[in-house]
Formats: C-alpha cells, structure tokens, sequence
C-alpha cells in the first residue's frame, strides 16, 4: 500500500513538473544533472581520504556465461542508450534551430555513458562480489564501506532518487508530445488518437504550448505500468521499442525505394545499400532481445502491439468509409 502511493506523489509530481512546459523542464534537468554527478564526484575524493580498498583488478573479471541474464542485460542497455530519436518530438521548442539540436543529441551521448560508467565502477571496485549485487544495493555499498552516519552515502541515496525523477519527467516530455501530435487530427487530418489528447495551452502569449492532455494521459498509462515487476517493464519497454524500430526502418528503405529524389533535410548516405547497412546492426539486436526475451513478456508484448494494429486498422477502415460515404453524399459534409 505504501509503495502504491508513494509511486502515485512520484508520479503527480513528475506530471505537474510537465505541465510547467518544456523550457522549465529543460533548465531543471541541468541543475538535476549537477546535482546527480557531484556525489559521485566527491566519492572518488572519499575513497582516496578514508583510505577505503578498492580492487581496479575486478574490473578484468568477466561472470560465467550462464549466469548472466541476458534478457535482462540487453534490454537495460537498449534503454539506457536508446531513445536519442525521440527528442525529436521536442525538437521544434529547441532555441537556435537544426545545428543546437544536433550538436545537444551528439553531446548527450558520452554524458550518458558517463553517467553509467562511473558510478557503477566507483562501488564494483568497493565491493566486486557479484553475489551482493541485488536489486537496491548500489545506494547500500556506501552505507557499508563509508558508515550510515556518513554524509556520502545520504547524498548518493538522494542523487539516486533525482535522478529516477529526472529521467522520468524527460521521457514524459517526448511521449506526451508524440500523442498530442497523433491527437491533432485537425491540421494533419491523422487524428489516430481521440482529438481530446490533443488540448493544448500557453503559459504566456507567444510561448511555448504545453500540451495538457497528453502529459496527463502519460502519467495515468506510467501508473498502470509501475505495478508490473522492473525485469518484466524493461523487457516490455525493449520489445515495443523493437517494433517501433522496425517499422521506422522499413519506411526508410520503403521511401528510399519509392521516392529516391524527395529533397530530405537529413539523408543517409550510399543510397538503398546504406540504409540497408545502417539499419543491420539494430535488426540483429533486436533478433537476440527477441530470442532471449521471456514467454510472458513476448506475450503480454505480443497483446499490445496486435492491439495497437488492430486500432490503427479500424481507424482506417473508419476513415475509409467516411470518406467514400462523403463522396457519394457530398451534402452531408
């Protein structure tokens, strides 16, 4: 029950910090990332002045094959560094145009992998023993090698719980935009989701929209996802994440085919061949997360996405047939 509602606050924050626009979001996310990074920071200084041991040697130890989790394993790396395209859902909000978009997705890439690498390997080198390492024991190493009365181990424990909060107000900021835009069926005439997603407000005149709906939607669909087990979510998260993909890489090779001299503002190189050879890496990914995934989560993944073409397909048909009645009733209009 406790952890019921405290995922529930967790979630209303992250909502309403959502609702304050992107720009807010945007200038709170550099103060978390300070703030996320200093701890660690200060721990490589603790380590030398409380003289604690470390082992560097441990960072050459491989586990045995079989104990590794693959599913698991894959699916939280995909995560970890997957999901660069979606910014381009905020990318109209970015303030100098294509060149500052490119240049903050280019750079948040080795921020991101710093992000993971040093953290981990500050508290693997405390305490290699992969027997220790369950779920909620990376905050616990500081506690057992610096004390609980110590201040680094707070301000870890802290770090680690902006940092949950930061990531997830970010990656509602992307999805509550991409159904807004699915909702906009009055400009686009692609009203794939109820247009009521689609309410927008202004904070002030002339800034940016905040799309209201849409990030309430999204924190009421991450509620009914929190009930399911970690292992289970990022393995369902993978898999949806795959099939997007998928469908994303054969629309580019589709209009690569079909429509090689529509002008693009951003082209992949070598024609057909490059598309092909660019999309191969992530293909064979994608196959190994298939292959390892468990049965369950293929088919409670395997639920949503024929769900999900089972509604675009009823949307089309609808489409479909609205249009030929207007035709043959154009006073109906």
């Amino acid at each position: 029950m406790k952890n019921g509602v405290s995922e529930l606050v967790f979630v209303i924050i992250v909502v309403c910090t959502n609702l304050f626009g992107i720009e807010i979001l945007s200038r709170l996310s550099t103060l978390f990332l300070v703030f996320i990074f200093s701890p660690f920071v200060a721990q490589m200084y603790a380590i030398a002045f409380y003289k604690i041991p470390v082992h560097f040697d441990a960072l050459l130890w491989f586990p045995e094959w079989d104990r590794i989790q693959w599913s698991v394993l894959i699916s939280t790396v995909v995560w970890s560094f997957g999901g660069f395209d979606s910014v381009g859902s905020v990318a109209g909000n970015v303030k100098g145009g294509r060149r500052t978009f490119l240049l903050g997705v280019m750079g948040s890439f080795p921020l991101a992998l710093i992000n993971y690498f040093c953290p981990i390997m500050l508290d693997f080198i405390i305490d290699p023993n992969i027997d220790h390492w369950k779920e909620g024991y990376f905050t616990q190493v500081t506690y057992i090698a610096f004390g609980p009365n110590s201040w680094l181990p707070i301000w870890l424990t802290l770090a680690s719980a902006v940092s949950n909060f930061a990531q997830c107000s970010s990656g509602v900021a992307p999805v509550s935009w991409t159904v807004w835009a699915m909702a906009r069926g009055e400009e686009t005439s692609l009203d794939y989701l109820p247009s009521i997603l689609g309410w927008e407000w202004q904070r002030k005149e002339n800034g940016p929209i905040v799309p209201v709906t849409a990030i309430i939607f999204t924190g009421i669909a991450m509620i009914f996802i929190s009930i399911l087990p970690y292992k289970t979510i990022i393995q369902f998260y993978l898999l949806l994440r795959i099939t997007n993909l998928l469908f994303e890489y054969a629309s580019l090779i589709w209009l690569k085919v079909k429509e090689p001299e529509t002008h693009r503002p951003y082209k992949v190189p070598g024609g057909i061949l490059g598309a092909i050879l660019l999309v191969t890496p992530t293909v064979i990914i994608s196959g190994i997360s298939i292959a390892v995934a468990k049965v369950e989560v293929l088919q409670i993944s395997g639920a949503c996405i024929g769900g999900a073409i089972l509604i675009a397909l009823l949307k089309e048909l609808y489409l479909f047939i609205r249009n030929r009645y207007t035709k043959i009733n154009p006073e109906r209009r």
